[in-house]
């Protein structure tokens, strides 16, 4: 769903988005040993968006959503 979301995004502004123009708080959860996303893609985004809440599982790969679900959603709605 993601990369659907993500898609869209990039057709409808295509080359207007910058994460430097990223107006609200994001919250950025990394894994450590994700293929999918590596680490230094995480440092890149989390160092461009103004206001980046990051959270790192140095044990961690791409599924970090599933495995640490109860997290996220305390983080997001807390």
């Amino acid at each position: 769903m993601a990369a659907i979301i993500n898609r869209r995004m990039t057709a409808e502004h295509e080359g207007d988005f910058r994460l430097e123009g990223i107006p609200i708080p994001v919250h950025l959860w990394q894994g450590g040993i994700d293929t999918n996303v590596p680490p230094v893609m995480g440092r890149y985004q989390a160092q461009a968006i103004p206001d980046c809440i990051v959270t790192s599982y140095e044990d961690e790969g791409h599924l970090l959503g599933i495995t640490r679900l109860g997290e996220i959603l305390a983080a997001i709605t807390g």
